[in-house]
């Protein structure tokens, strides 16, 4: 997925709390939501950024077209 990402021109970091206010890009972080697990963690990063899921990069990827964040958020 970073690969993915990478080759689409995003930059990747490895720890959301490397995030600054100062970026002058959307910052996201693409989750893979597991139905079992608590979603108390995302609230706390969606402080910093917008939180989606993975399917937001990948349908990105297949239609070449960025598609809209709001239907894709957690």
């Amino acid at each position: 997925m970073e690969w993915m990402a990478e080759l689409c021109g995003a930059k990747v970091v490895k720890d959301p709390l490397l995030f600054t206010g100062k970026q002058r890009s959307t910052q996201l972080v693409v989750v893979q939501p597991d139905a079992e697990e608590s979603h108390a963690g995302y609230r706390a990063l969606q402080k910093r950024a917008l939180v989606v899921s993975r399917g937001w990069l990948l349908d990105s990827v297949a239609t070449y077209t960025l598609q809209n964040v709001d239907e894709y958020r957690v």
